[in-house]
């Protein structure tokens, strides 16, 4: 398996070629209706539910994750909307305040409260890891960049 640098790293003309694929990927002008619908994902209800409800899943969040092509499923939804919010939501919470990850100074391993979290989605029927961490992402989004 050959691994290639992006085109974009390719050239010392990077910054119109990047441009180019910015404008593609959210429209032009900015999130127009020919974007690809993961440009929604950072936006969706991000002035309401995403910053007021920091560590508490919100239905906001799946219907974020949409906008990245999975779904968490009716399972899934109910246990982080119901029956085990509050245990999801406390995991959520310990993380504490999104930041950047090179900025975290304790020891990423099994231990830290991302991993756990991301160990506890996975134990959801219907979720695996690829949508746990997008759900992580939707609340921490420089934490678990995507």
């Amino acid at each position: 398996m050959t691994i290639r640098r992006p085109i974009l790293l390719e050239s010392d003309d990077r910054i119109p070629a990047a441009a180019v694929c910015l404008k593609r990927y959210y429209g032009d002008p900015f999130l127009s209706a020919g974007a690809y619908s993961g440009a929604w994902f950072d936006e969706w209800d991000s002035t309401h539910t995403r910053m007021s409800d920091a560590d508490r899943f919100t239905a906001d969040d799946l219907i974020a994750i949409e906008f990245l092509s999975v779904q968490a499923g009716p399972s899934a939804t109910r246990a982080l909307l119901h029956d085990v919010a509050d245990r999801f939501n406390a995991l959520l919470a310990e993380i504490g305040e999104d930041r950047d990850l090179a900025d975290v100074s304790e020891p990423i391993n099994k231990d830290w409260p991302a991993w756990r979290l991301e160990t506890a989605l996975c134990s959801l029927p219907g979720i695996g890891l690829t949508k746990a961490t997008k759900l992580i992402a939707r609340k921490r989004p420089r934490l678990y960049p995507i």
